[in-house]
């Protein structure tokens, strides 16, 4: 199942009893912040659930996936990484 914003902020008002909308305008407030402070190169930890980074992912070399022999070069890319804290880990592995 795929769970959307308007979802959280449906469930998350049943938890705060806020209005729905005020809800979803947090959530995406939330995530502007995050991309805000990606963008300058900070580190999001939030402690329980994850960690958002950024790194530079270095230059490569690679195949063209139907023609083999034909090489490809990658240049230099900044990635965003998500680091799943433990207890989500756990959470997750027990689940299953």
């Amino acid at each position: 199942m795929v769970i959307t914003i308007k979802m959280l902020a449906k469930e998350l008002s049943k938890m705060n009893g806020q209005r729905p909308i005020f809800n979803e305008r947090l959530i995406n407030s939330f995530g502007e912040l995050i991309r805000q402070h990606l963008v300058a190169n900070d580190v999001v930890r939030l402690n329980r659930i994850c960690k958002f980074e950024t790194k530079m992912r270095g230059a490569r070399r690679g195949s063209d996936p139907n023609d083999p022999d034909h090489k490809l070069e990658f240049s230099a890319v900044r990635v965003i990484k998500v680091t799943m804290s433990n207890i989500v880990k756990k959470a997750v592995k027990n689940n299953y």
